[in-house]
């Protein structure tokens, strides 16, 4: 399903930007 790829390709762009987040503080 699209949906479904979208939605985890969100999720992976999220748990990438926490990443990048974390290790800039």
């Amino acid at each position: 399903m699209i949906a479904g790829r979208l939605c985890s390709h969100v999720a992976k762009l999220l748990i990438e930007g926490n990443r990048v987040s974390i290790v800039n503080t």
